[in-house]
């Protein structure tokens, strides 16, 4: 396990993770239109191996994308799900031993699902939403059909949440593809007068939409859950956002539609960017997973590539954190993730919980001042 210091009274994993501060190595460059950032990156560092994950009774922790939320004491929330169904991995610690404590949420639920646990959270007017990742098995667990479900905490510290309701399903109906239907986490950003939710998409045609969006106004969101009502998302389509959260149709957001296995975005009010962490195959055999970042100013015009990865080995379920403002490091982000050298199904059986410090830097042309 890493060791913590402290930075402006924020507990931060520390000099282990390059020591914060200090000038991390550059690793590529992100393009969008005429503008361009500068990505650095630090040697990624094991936080957990799998004796240390099977000690804190973690099996298959974390199986999916973090919530992440700080807390007044300089301690963090981490909201998971684990490859126990129907559950939220609730754990208190510093960002350098994220399970610190160890608690389980319960969700109350009303679907029927085999699988359903979180995940990705947000607040908004101090009620905390959490995005549960739902899967109907159709014959075997590895053949499933996914939704994103929305749940809200029946407390503060979210010890316990309730169903909501499905808000993202595929384009394509259950039963009609004979593969997963996997549409992801569904992290959520708070943008503007809007909360956006990314997730993958499948059309009835059978075409995969790797990078997709649904959002949804925080008036509109707000007036349905207090009515109780399940808020009712639209996605982004052709140009516009005219299709139905749950069974409508999606494009697909990147250039060339590149495979997306699994991500995590989240907005910088800093940097003015939307900034996603994308697991993706990188060459040939899917057990080779490896880690990506890109970026967008508007949530729908995404940026080239930047490979942060580059192993013999699947990288999965990426969560990003920035740094707070008090720790006096703008653009700097920490980016968890599991790895695993067998990865797929047998994931929970190998994987360890990893961290690795980037930085973005926008990019001055010569002559450009700043």
């Amino acid at each position: 396990m890493l060791s913590n210091i402290s930075v402006g009274g924020i507990l931060l994993c520390g000099v282990a993770v390059c020591g914060f501060g200090e000038v991390l190595p550059e690793v590529g460059k992100l393009r969008l239109g005429e503008q361009s950032w500068t990505v650095r990156q630090g040697a990624p560092r094991e936080i957990y191996q799998r004796e240390d994950l099977k000690a804190l009774r973690l099996y298959g922790w974390p199986d999916g994308t973090m919530g992440v939320l700080p807390e007044a004491n300089g301690q963090w929330l981490f909201f998971s799900a684990s490859a126990t169904p129907h559950t939220v991995v609730r754990t208190v610690g510093s960002t350098g031993e994220p399970a610190g404590r160890v608690d389980r949420s319960r969700i109350r639920m009303h679907g029927q699902y085999n699988y359903l646990a979180g995940g990705p959270v947000v607040e908004i007017e101090g009620k905390l939403y959490l995005m549960a990742h739902a899967e109907r098995f159709l014959g075997s667990k590895q053949v499933f059909h996914s939704s994103l479900v929305l749940t809200r905490a029946l407390d503060l510290g979210g010890n316990e949440f309730a169903e909501l309701g499905p808000v993202i399903t595929s384009a394509i109906a259950e039963g009609e593809s004979k593969s997963a239907v996997e549409l992801g986490a569904g992290p959520m950003v708070v943008h503007g007068e809007h909360l956006y939710v990314f997730h993958r998409d499948r059309m009835p045609d059978g075409a995969e939409v790797n990078l997709a969006a649904a959002r949804v106004a925080l008036d509109r969101f707000g007036e349905a859950i207090r009515g109780g009502q399940v808020p009712a998302f639209e996605k982004w389509f052709e140009g516009e956002w005219r299709e139905a959260g749950v069974g409508g149709r999606s494009s697909p957001l990147e250039p060339g539609n590149p495979l997306v296995r699994w991500m995590d975005v989240k907005f910088s009010p800093r940097l003015g960017l939307f900034v996603a962490a994308i697991a993706s195959n990188r060459g040939l055999g899917g057990k080779k997973v490896d880690l990506r970042l890109i970026v967008s100013r508007d949530g729908l015009r995404w940026s080239d590539t930047c490979w942060l990865s580059d192993v013999q080995e699947e990288l999965f379920y990426p969560t990003l954190v920035e740094m707070p403002e008090s720790a006096g490091l703008p653009g700097r982000f920490l980016l968890y993730h599991t790895a695993s050298r067998q990865g797929g199904f047998k994931r929970p059986e190998n994987m360890r919980l990893v961290v690795r410090e980037v930085e973005l830097r926008e990019s001055v042309p010569a002559g450009g001042g700043g």
